[in-house]
């Protein structure tokens, strides 16, 4: 059986007006590269159409490879 790590989609939104008080985060697991890409890119566009004058709300996705189990080890132990 061959391993595959998911990949983390995280979406960043904040209005530019105001960015400290509206900044929000979403995530979500995704089973590959291109899934992960595929689904910020259309969370994206789906919402440039919204944006106005009265509602200047922004946003950016990143895909970011989830570690592995030898990264995972180095980073907490083995389990110890």
């Amino acid at each position: 059986m061959e391993l595959t790590f998911p990949f983390l989609l995280i979406i960043v939104g904040w209005n530019p007006d105001n960015v400290d008080a509206s900044m929000v985060l979403q995530s979500s697991l995704h089973p590959s590269e291109a899934a992960c890409e595929a689904v910020g890119k259309a969370f994206v566009a789906e919402r440039e159409p919204l944006r106005s004058a009265a509602t200047p709300a922004a946003y950016k996705y990143f895909c970011i490879a989830a570690p592995g189990p030898d990264e995972y080890n180095a980073a907490f132990g083995n389990g110890e």
